[in-house]
């Protein structure tokens, strides 16, 4: 194909495909706004008109002679390819397509322009840079540096866009220009869009201890930990509260023990005094008390008054001695009443 303006650059091209003028400018502005969804685009004042003129288009700037030179479309939620049609554009220097939701892959085609800016941060291609671009000089100034600069980074695909699970913070990497100058390169990122997409220019991994780890894992981690901590704390709680309660219930029933017993004695020993004789009457139990000086009065009044809540058993007549309840204690405790009934003194001090 003559004069085809190096439209016609693969094998295979049908004859009726030969154009001498090849696409025109509008043409190929037209396509590539019918396919990143130019009609939503977020800004509208970057409509643009199919067939109107490339050079009064926004975001495009062009030279003296009318060729396009700049395409700056940043932000605009671009949306599908990067057509390669745009390397139909010989005199585009500079293609700015970051912030966008451009989608498939770097074409390869942009090597048959002399690009010197490209700038794809933040989109979601994917795939590779292609490697015959990465060997194409001036683009992101790749192939251009100091001698003593190491020749992996001076011609490298990083320079035009950090690859899927790197990142930096323009997107790329910046070839150093001194001794003194460290440049920019892309460092790894295990964060979701940085793994799955090209230019990444951000990353939301967390480094601790000098380990990079990614924030989702992170909170995943912390929210099992927290939930851990809460079930042992509540293990922990309920542990501690049935100890306390079987605490309390020992110290309440030892206070009820305590007492228990102590009401037996108080029961037993009028009993076991009244009784010494193996025989018991109102009368002379009186008259023994009387005779003591107890003011009292009968021991029915005193067995009453001791335990004033416990029927005695001298009500039912009944021969109640303290060996009966409490054995050995019972005896010593009803020896210890016959001595203080000999003294006058003594029982309001029991009292």
């Amino acid at each position: 194909c003559p004069n085809d303006n190096g439209v016609h650059r693969y094998l295979g091209q049908h004859d009726n495909e030969c154009r001498d003028d090849g696409l025109n400018q509008e043409e190929i502005l037209d396509l590539f706004y019918n396919e990143t969804h130019g009609d939503e685009w977020n800004d509208a004042t970057y409509a643009w008109e199919i067939g109107e003129p490339a050079c009064e288009r926004k975001g495009v700037q062009c030279n003296g002679n009318g060729a396009v030179t700049n395409i700056t479309l940043p932000s605009l939620g671009l949306r599908g390819p990067i057509i390669p049609e745009l390397s139909y554009l010989t005199r585009l220097r500079t293609l700015d397509l970051r912030h966008n939701e451009l989608t498939g892959f770097l074409p390869s085609d942009l090597r048959f322009i002399n690009l010197e800016n490209l700038d794809i941060r933040g989109t979601r291609l994917s795939g590779v840079v292609p490697p015959l671009l990465c060997i194409k000089e001036q683009v992101n100034g790749n192939g251009v540096g100091p001698q003593d600069v190491d020749f992996n980074r001076i011609y490298s695909c990083d320079n035009f866009a950090c690859p899927r699970g790197t990142y930096s913070s323009i997107g790329r990497a910046i070839i150093p220009q001194g001794a003194d100058d460290p440049g920019v390169e892309c460092a790894p990122c295990f964060d979701s869009d940085a793994a799955l997409y090209l230019g990444s220019d951000k990353c939301t991994d967390v480094t601790i201890a000098g380990m990079q780890l990614r924030k989702e894992d992170i909170m995943q981690d912390a929210v099992k930990s927290i939930s851990a901590l809460v079930l042992v704390a509540g293990v922990v709680g309920y542990a501690l509260a049935k100890v306390k309660g079987r605490r309390r219930a020992v110290l309440d029933g030892n206070c009820r023990d305590g007492k228990d017993e102590h009401e037996g004695i108080i029961l037993s020993t009028p009993a076991r005094r009244l009784s010494d004789d193996s025989s018991f009457d109102d009368e002379d139990s009186d008259d023994s008390y009387e005779r003591s000086g107890n003011s009292f009065g009968s021991p029915r009044l005193l067995q009453r008054w001791i335990s004033p809540t416990t029927r005695s058993p001298l009500d039912d007549g009944d021969d109640w001695t303290a060996s009966d309840s409490v054995g050995d204690r019972g005896r010593r405790q009803a020896q210890e009443l016959r001595e203080f009934s000999r003294s006058r003194s003594v029982l309001p001090d029991v009292i």
